[in-house]
């Protein structure tokens, strides 16, 4: 079994070691190696809380730019379309049903884009995951939450309603 002073030697020493051995995972065999283990799972906790901030900001940058992309796309288009808006007051439609077909008329590509990062976020999921296996010893778990896929679609659904 190789142990964490032999790790921190070869890395010291630029020497030649073994790529097939996972170095992340020695064996811990008395407590002068704890150090570096308990300074590790401290960083980890540290990256993890800032790597969720910085994702929240970019999230709600995000949903911004598409709530004032979506405001500016629905404002062009009532004004484009005023002349038939009219006409199809003056045909009986009311106004629900009238703004009801402009909503579904966005809701489509809001959904689509919606499905589109998810099935990338999914992608890309395992290799994150191994970028962060490197230096953390953190079991590789891949998941699907369609949950997570439905409370997107309302959020983003609920901006346009």
């Amino acid at each position: 079994m190789i142990t964490i002073n032999d790790v921190v030697d070869v890395i010291n020493n630029n020497e030649v070691y073994d790529e097939n051995f996972n170095y992340s995972k020695s064996l811990i065999q008395d407590q002068s190696e704890i150090r570096g283990v308990i300074l590790r799972v401290d960083m980890l906790g540290w990256i993890t809380k800032y790597f969720t901030i910085i994702v929240i900001l970019f999230v709600l940058i995000f949903l911004g730019a598409v709530i004032f992309v979506i405001s500016n796309v629905i404002k062009k288009n009532l004004k484009d379309q005023r002349k038939q808006i009219g006409s199809l007051k003056s045909l009986g439609y009311t106004n629900k049903s009238i703004v009801l077909s402009y909503l579904i008329f966005m809701m489509i590509p809001i959904i689509i884009a919606i499905l589109l990062a998810w099935i990338i976020g999914i992608i890309l999921q395992l290799p994150l995951m191994s970028i962060f296996n490197m230096y953390f010893n953190i079991p590789i778990i891949f998941s699907i939450d369609v949950l997570v896929l439905l409370a997107v679609l309302f959020c983003f659904g609920g901006v346009v309603f």
